[in-house]
Protein backbone atom coordinates (compact mmCIF):
# COMPACT_ATOMS: atom_id res chain seq x y z
CA UNK A 1 0.00 0.00 0.00
CA UNK A 2 1.03 3.50 -0.97
CA UNK A 3 1.97 6.20 1.55
CA UNK A 4 0.93 9.94 1.30
CA UNK A 5 2.67 12.96 3.10
CA UNK A 6 1.09 16.14 3.67
CA UNK A 7 2.97 18.99 4.40
CA UNK A 8 1.82 22.21 5.53
CA UNK A 9 -1.36 20.77 6.47
CA UNK A 10 -3.65 23.47 8.20
CA UNK A 11 -3.90 22.88 11.98
CA UNK A 12 -7.65 23.65 12.20
CA UNK A 13 -8.36 21.59 9.32
CA UNK A 14 -6.23 18.87 10.57
CA UNK A 15 -8.56 19.21 14.23
CA UNK A 16 -12.12 18.80 11.88
CA UNK A 17 -10.57 15.56 10.72
CA UNK A 18 -9.17 14.07 13.12
CA UNK A 19 -12.61 15.12 15.71
CA UNK A 20 -14.77 13.36 12.26
CA UNK A 21 -12.66 10.25 12.46
CA UNK A 22 -13.38 9.89 16.60
CA UNK A 23 -16.98 10.64 15.70
CA UNK A 24 -16.91 7.82 12.60
CA UNK A 25 -14.64 5.52 14.78
CA UNK A 26 -12.15 5.57 12.44
CA UNK A 27 -8.53 5.94 12.67
CA UNK A 28 -7.24 9.40 10.57
CA UNK A 29 -5.99 7.41 7.89
CA UNK A 30 -9.06 5.31 7.68
CA UNK A 31 -11.23 8.47 7.46
CA UNK A 32 -8.66 10.15 4.79
CA UNK A 33 -9.38 7.24 2.62
CA UNK A 34 -12.72 6.91 3.02
CA UNK A 35 -13.50 10.67 1.98
CA UNK A 36 -11.08 10.40 -0.50
CA UNK A 37 -12.82 7.93 -2.47
CA UNK A 38 -16.20 9.40 -1.89
CA UNK A 39 -14.61 12.80 -3.89
CA UNK A 40 -13.03 10.56 -6.43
Amino acid sequence: MATLNIKNFPQSLYRKLKDRARREHRSMAQEVTHLLEKAL
